[in-house]
């Protein structure tokens, strides 16, 4: 190469470096507003490269970012400073580069907090602090700092509802501080969109703070404040919510509810509150009927007759289990020695038992959780054992053949606390019916055996069985029972006893000088007097009648030969004849005739029920006919009250813890005996009893067993009336459609939906006079004839009300009304 070429290439590369000096000089910005030019000018270059992707993208992004940013660093005191930093701002928000957007605009924020956009960039602030999930103390200042800065801005009241909800999500704020958020919103902006809502949370924080009535009150002045609007709909279903699950008052509760149906019938809350509604409508029907009962408890036995199946629990798994292994107990002997002062009881039982299933090598028992094996053999080998609440599985060495017997003997232990449990053990204590405080099978599966009990001395045992003597030594006396004749289970009450004996009746109670003691006893006599009458004689030599602890949910309960009284009835003053009728009536119905819950013909309508009627027999026989149908004439209503807008069960279907199970075994259960009496005749109908009595006599019978025997009593079947009273559900609903006062008097009833056969009682009166006459009906429509000698002025269905009708004025008809 030539010199000169040389020196043609140095001056063409000197003047390019010149070129290049020359342009960096002249792209040098000398205003912000030729910055901000040039800035715009690189993005719009840069909005059209659309095919740009990472790295290169990010490299373009943040040139365009440094030219705007360049306005600001360059010419920090010019106006084009803050536009410039928020388009920087803006940019990285469009681009998703939400970390740094966030940095961006709480920057401007600080250095720009007097620009006309600063509320909007520190409200943008707080929407990226979200997005890019900050913390919750982060966001909150944010909100603070919002409401501190521009108190005047419309959304100052947001951000503080904002600061109230999101403390209130987080479950970690003490409630004053969310309830200082709502009450600064409310002072400070008294006119804002918000102040429902904050009102709202108010109502919330007194409802948290368990202050319900002032809750209410905050909830009424929305109601009132914001009539019309969606708060108010809230505002009531709320108020609804505190009255029926804070406050128990279901009644108000439910009429809150009307009214937000009535108001706002299309709301949202409306339609939250229509099912709520219509729950606490069958509530308060439950609790109304449930008054009901507890009063006619109250008035006919002083505290409610005892209830057995209440008492023994609800059926489950293991309780099916148990029925399905068909076992049958043959002989159980129990020794227990009880310390009263450690609440305790060491045991050992011996039980006999027949395998009627299949050949098993595992059986299933009942015992009291409060007790723990300590040991189990079978056959004097070794056997395990596992308990899980009330059932004890017992593991066989060998397995039990059918038909085959095996012998068990069970050591356990426990201390009993619970004092509301059908068992206690203290300075006085008893094991009632539902304690299972010695193995068994089920209520119901009869044995007999013997049971010896050791206390210390001093104290007394009455028990099921023939007593027989004391041994009294230096470290206690121990009592001895032998059950001849097949019980359900053995029970005992013990205390320092005072007595009082008359005939075959032992009163024992804890009272110093019982006034009543003589007329306790008295009464008992002249009922099983009259008992023994009417289906033969007491099944035991003895009766005990014991003072106890019982839960207030009981007055009495009757295992064989020994009725624990409550001894808050005891206290009372009179004598509750009626409890006492029941309960010795369940000597005969629950004893003598056995409850059977493992025959599936059972019904516990055969005892509770019976006992029920026998007691409105007693009261016949003693006060006569009129206070007898007084009584079953209010237990028909108690059942139809409930019924009328409850569901209905049938009787036969109708088992412990039902929640019908009172009116419907206890009151239709008492009047369908009387039902099937008035049916067959009184001579009939006790005839069927006492061959009740003797042909199940300590063995299971059902329903079905027990109509056999009312057919062959009555000499005519009966299966119509069982199959609508005690197999089926409802009640008939009669009406007078026309009443013809000719010669005869013709009286047309309608029976309204499915026709019952029912034994009508009509009365008919006038002029002073009243007859009464008896028809059987059985179809949906039927002409009743009747010679009356005088002028007709009234019919009436059932006057005495012992038939379970429909009530109301459909069945009475009278001259006057239909003129």
């Amino acid at each position: 190469m030539t010199r000169k070429a040389i020196a043609i290439i140095c001056c063409a590369t000197a003047a390019v470096a010149l070129g290049a000096v020359l342009l960096l000089v002249e792209r040098e910005a000398k205003t912000a507003e030729e910055q901000w030019a040039r800035a715009e000018k690189l993005h719009a270059k840069f909005l059209k490269r659309p095919d740009l992707v990472e790295p290169e993208l990010k490299k373009e992004q943040d040139r365009v970012l440094a030219a705007y940013r360049a306005v600001a660093e360059k010419f920090p005191a010019g106006p084009l400073t803050p536009k410039a930093h928020l388009q920087a701002a803006d940019l990285l928000v469009r681009w998703r580069r939400l970390e740094e957007a966030f940095v961006a605009h709480r920057d401007f924020a600080e250095k720009f907090k007097d620009d006309p956009a600063a509320p909007d960039v520190l409200r943008k602030t707080i929407d990226l602090a979200i997005q890019s999930r900050k913390g919750l103390p982060e966001i909150l200042k944010l909100y603070r700092l919002f409401v501190d800065r521009y108190p005047q801005d419309p959304r100052a009241p947001w951000a503080l509802s904002q600061i109230a909800i999101l403390m209130t999500e987080a479950k970690t704020f003490a409630p004053d501080e969310i309830r200082a958020a709502w009450q600064e919103l409310l002072d400070k902006y008294p006119k804002s969109d918000l102040r429902d809502q904050a009102m709202l949370g108010i109502a919330e924080f007194y409802k948290e703070a368990k202050s319900y009535e002032q809750a209410v009150q905050q909830l009424d002045k929305v109601i009132e404040e914001f009539e019309g609007k969606d708060s108010a709909a809230k505002a009531l279903l709320e108020k609804s919510r505190l009255l029926a699950e804070k406050m128990d008052k279901k009644e108000e509760a439910k009429k809150t509810l009307e009214m937000l149906e009535e108001k706002y019938p299309d709301s949202e809350p409306a339609r939250r509150g229509s099912g709520t509604r219509q729950q606490l409508e069958k509530d308060l029907k439950e609790e109304k009927a449930g008054r009901r009962e507890e009063e006619f408890q109250k008035e006919h036995y002083g505290l409610p007759a005892g209830d057995l199946f209440k008492a023994i629990g609800t059926p489950g798994e293991y309780l099916a289990a148990i029925l399905q292994q068909e076992l049958h107990l043959q002989t159980v002997d129990v020794e227990a020695v009880i310390d009263p002062g450690k609440k305790s009881l060491t045991a050992s039982a011996t039980l006999t038992l027949r395998n009627g299933g299949a050949a098993k090598s595992g059986l299933l028992l009942q015992l009291h959780p409060a007790f723990k094996v300590d040991g189990a053999s079978a056959g004097g080998a070794p056997a395990e054992t596992v308990q899980k609440g009330t059932f004890l599985r017992i593991g066989l060495p060998a397995a039990v053949e059918k038909d085959a017997t095996v012998t068990l003997k069970i050591g356990y232990s426990g201390s009993v606390d619970d004092a509301n449990l059908p068992m206690r053990i203290e300075k006085t204590g008893y094991a009632a019916p539902g304690a299972f405080w010695h193995p068994l099978t089920v209520y119901g599966d009869l044995f007999t055996g013997t049971m010896k009990i050791k206390l210390p001395s001093g104290l007394e045992v009455r028990g099921t069985g023939t007593a027989g003597p004391v041994a009294k030594a230096a470290d206690g006396w121990t009592h001895a029972f032998e059950a001849k004749d097949p019980v359900f289970g053995f029970f005992f009450a013990y205390a320092n006893w005072k007595t009082w004996t008359d005939g075959p009746v032992t009163l024992s109670y804890v009272t110093e000088g019982f006034p009543h003691s003589k007329a306790y006893a008295a009464a008992a006599n002249e009922i099983l007097k009259f008992y023994a009458s009417l289906w033969g004689p007491l099944p035991w030599t003895r009766i005990d009648l014991v003072e106890s602890d019982l839960p207030e949910w009981v007055g009495g309960i009757s295992p064989a030969n020994l009725i624990f009284l409550n001894s808050k009835l005891m206290g009372s003053g009179a004598v509750p004849e009626s409890l006492l009728a029941h309960e010795l009536a369940h000597q005969w119905w629950g004893n003598l005739v056995p409850v059977s819950i493992q025959l599936q013909g059972y019904s516990p309508w055969l005892s509770e029920g019976l006992a029920c009627y026998a007691d409105a027999l007693f009261l016949e026989s003693k006060y006569g006919k009129a206070r007898m149908e007084q009584h079953l004439a209010k237990a028909g209503l108690i059942y139809l009250e409930r019924m009328l807008d409850l569901p209905d069960v049938a009787i036969s279907k109708c088992w412990w813890y039902h929640p019908q199970y009172f009116a419907v075994i206890y009151m239709k259960g008492g009047l369908a005996f009387h039902l099937l009496r008035e049916r067959m005749g009184a001579p009939a109908f006790g005839a069927a009893l006492r061959d009740y009595a003797m042909e199940y006599r300590f063995k299971a019978g059902g329903v079905a067993d027990f109509m056999g025997l009312c057919d062959k009593a009555g000499g005519k079947p009966t299966k119509d009336l069982f199959d609508q009273w005690i197999a089926g559900d409802g009640f008939p609903h009669l009406k007078i459609e026309k009443v013809e006062p000719g010669t005869p008097v013709k009286v047309t009833v309608k029976q309204v939906g499915t026709p019952f056969s029912v034994d009508l009682a009509v009365a008919f009166e006038g002029e002073g006079k009243r007859e009464e006459k008896r028809f059987v009906l059985s179809k949906e429509t039927e002409v009743l004839e009747a010679a009356i000698p005088f002028k007709l002025e009234k019919v009436t269905l059932d006057p005495a009300g012992l038939l379970l009708k429909r009530p109301g004025p459909s069945n009475e008809w009278s001259r006057k009304s239909s003129e």
